[in-house]
Order: structure tokens, then sequence, then C-alpha cells
């Protein structure tokens, strides 16, 4: 069977629901969402003492509170109020799935079930953008479900996602699981199931490699460039350090080199790749469209109200009258949270969110190489928040239930994991 039993027995419904979860989330992200509160649910009912007992459980419940007394002195109350949900339901989150990620077995099998959750997101981008499928259902079963022929901005892949930039996050965090567990394939004995399995897990990060291109987003781009460095690193495979760096270097001479050595690069690198890297598909762009410009008027604001913010969601309410343009947040993670919630709470948030990485790599330090496997988990689990942390320093996609959720559940397991006091390593 897929789906698999948790170490612990008493939490066997709650994995399997979560599972479940995981599974639904691509293609229908209300009822993942739902089946995965349920989860939550049964934890706490099982688990209330330990999570009430755990420090940063506490620092995430004083920052949600924070956040809810920000809301109401905000710009925009309802926006304030309304931005709440890609924050606090995911603090609660955070602290059920801590206390059933907790073992490299349910490590992999999470980073297994979300890598081929992906795979129909991933078919329906290539029939989005090759032979044009389109089509929209709104019912209860499965609300929202829209896709635009040609993706959306028109000619990127965005599949069922909102924007291309939101599909290439939700495939950058799919591409680095799927490294890890291709890796993790090649050093288990050979069998002829590991042969099977190995291709197909092959062959479903070759398409999702081929899907990040077709985004057409430079940030995807680059944080798959940046993953694949640290895994060459990690793996001491110089040969991949070698190639990524000639591919980066004829790219960059592409774009931004001087004739005539740029137009030999330029017959070699494709058009659509040089062309958007150095913006020359959209020359003409308005000033205010900019992601430098954004972020001068963010930090602007951060600095006019240093201590609460203008409250969450205020930046497209105080941008528009400015620049005559609707843009939702300033394309930076860290500028959006001091813009809008203030510098206090933001250095708080990532004070939290950095000591739980913090003690994930001091924890991938310390496994010797006899527990390889354990070690490979762990270092796929932090290169894959990571990577999150990074596409956010360019934009923003947690306004995006699936990604935001991969994403925090990612952090939970890390944190799961250094805070299971019962391994001698790993069980």
């Amino acid at each position: 069977m897929f789906l698999t039993k948790h170490p612990d027995l008493k939490l066997n419904i709650p994995w399997y629901l979560t599972q479940i979860s995981f599974l639904l989330l691509p293609i229908n992200p209300l009822w993942g969402m739902l089946v995965i509160c349920t989860a939550i649910i049964i934890i706490f009912r099982l688990k209330y003492r330990v999570i009430i007992s755990q420090y940063i459980n506490w620092g995430f419940a004083i920052l949600g509170g924070s956040l809810i007394m920000t809301s109401l002195f905000a710009f925009d109350r309802v926006s304030a109020i309304s931005g709440l949900i890609n924050f606090f339901p995911y603090f609660i989150i955070f602290a059920g799935l801590s206390q059933l990620l907790y073992s490299v077995s349910t490590l992999e099998q999470l980073a297994r079930i979300i890598y081929f959750g992906s795979v129909p997101i991933t078919v329906l981008g290539f029939g989005q953008i090759w032979w044009g499928l389109q089509g929209e259902i709104q019912n209860i079963l499965i609300p929202g479900w829209y896709l635009r022929a040609m993706g959306n901005p028109s000619g990127r892949m965005s599949s069922l996602f909102y924007h291309a930039n939101f599909l290439a996050s939700f495939l950058t965090i799919i591409w680095v699981l799927g490294l890890g567990l291709i890796i993790l394939e090649l050093r288990k004995s050979n069998t002829d199931k590991k042969i099977f399995y190995l291709s197909l897990l092959l062959v479903i990060n070759s398409l999702t490699f081929i899907a990040l291109i077709l985004t057409h987003s430079r940030n995807g781009w680059m944080t798959t460039l940046v993953t694949c460095l640290a895994f060459a690193i990690y793996l001491g495979w110089r040969w991949i350090l070698l190639t990524v760096a000639i591919v980066s270097g004829a790219i960059i001479i592409a774009a931004f080199g001087n004739p005539p050595v740029r137009d030999w690069f330029r017959l070699i690198v494709p058009m659509f790749i040089w062309a958007r890297i150095n913006d020359q598909f959209y020359p003409n762009r308005d000033v205010e469209t900019l992601r430098i410009t954004l972020w001068k008027f963010s930090w602007h604001l951060a600095l006019k109200s240093p201590w609460k913010g203008w409250g969450l969601g205020s930046f497209k309410h105080l941008y528009q009258p400015q620049s005559q343009i609707v843009i939702g947040h300033s394309h930076n993670l860290t500028l959006m949270l001091l813009s809008e919630v203030g510098i206090p709470w933001t250095v708080f948030f990532y004070f939290l969110v950095g000591w739980i990485l913090a003690k994930g790599i001091i924890l991938l330090t310390k496994i010797n190489l006899d527990n390889s496997e354990e070690k490979l988990i762990i270092f796929t689990y932090l290169t894959a928040f990571f990577a999150c942390i990074l596409f956010h320093v360019f934009d923003v996609t947690i306004f995006d239930e699936r990604v935001n959720l991969i994403s925090w559940s990612i952090l939970s397991a890390i944190h799961g994991l250094t805070n299971n006091k019962k391994r001698k390593y790993f069980t």
C-alpha cells in the first residue's frame, strides 16, 4: 500500500490523514487543507501537553497574538485580518506536525507523498502550454479549479496555480525533494524493484525540471541552480559543480556579455532563457513595476512605522495611490514583514525560524557516516527550506496555501526530528 504506518501506533490515524492531505493538496487545496486540519485536531488531542510544553510553540503563539494586535490597528483592518490566514493557521499546523514528523521514516514518506502528489500538476501544466488545455470547475468537490490555456501570464506555465511564479516556487521544492529521493535510492542495494522505482523518480524529476524552465521564472531557475550546487558540494560531486558553473557562465555571457562573444554564446543558449534573464522580453517595463522600486517603497514604509507596521496586506492600498498600479506585495518577504508587522516582530519571526534551522544544521554535523541515509534526508529537508527562503528574496508565494503548507511542513519536520529525544539517532 502506498500509505505507510506511523512508528507510534497512536498516531496512525492522523498520519494517514496527513498523507492523504498532501496527495489531495496540489489538485484540490480546499479538501487538502480540511484533511490536514482534521489530522492536527487529533494530534492536539493526543499530544496537547507535549505541544504546550515546547518553548518554540509558545514563541509562535506570542507571534500569532502580536499579528492579531497589529491587525486591529492596521491601515486597512479588513485586509490585515484576512491576511492572518497566511500565518496564524500555519503556526498551529507547525505545532501539530512537529509531533508527527520526528523520525527519518516519516520524513522520507512525506517527501515521497509530496513528490508523487505533484505529478498531476506537472502533467496539466504541459497540457496547458503544449496543447492549449483549459477548463474551469466550480463546485463543492473541486472549488476554484481553473486551468488557463497557455498559462498565466500567457506563455508561462502556471498549471492550476494563479501565477507562474507560484508554480515555480512549488516545483522548486518538488525538485529538491526529488533529488534527495533519487540519491537515497541510488545508495540502496540493486533489485528489480529499485531499478523501476529509480527510473520513475528520474522521469518525474526530469519532467519537473522541464516544467520549471517553462514557468519562465528567473527566480525559479536561479534557486534550482543553487540547490544543484548545494547537493554537489554535499556529495562531493565536482563534475556537477563544473557543469553548473559552465552553464551559469554561458547564460550570463549570453544575457549580459559584449559582442561578438555574446553572439557566439547566443547560438548555444536558447533565446527564451537569455532574453528572459536580461528582461529583453519586456523592454519597456514601467519603473513602478520594478522590484527595486517596490523594495524602496516597502523599506520607506518600514521606516515610517517601525514598531507596529502598517498591517498585513496594506502594501497594495498604500502603493496604488502613488503609482496608479495595483501590486499586491513588495516581492520580498522580509521587506513585506518589516513594513506590514513592524521591525521587532519580523526579527522575532526570523529568530524562531533561524533557531529551528540552526538546530537542524547542528544535528546534520553530528551524524556520523554510518547514518548516511538519515543525514541525506535531513540535508534534503534543510535544502528544500533554504530554497523556500531564497525564492522569497525576489517574490512572495505564501499567498498560495499549497506552497505555504508544504513549506511549513518541511520546517515542522526539521523541528520534529531535532526535538526527538526518544531516538538514539533515528527510528
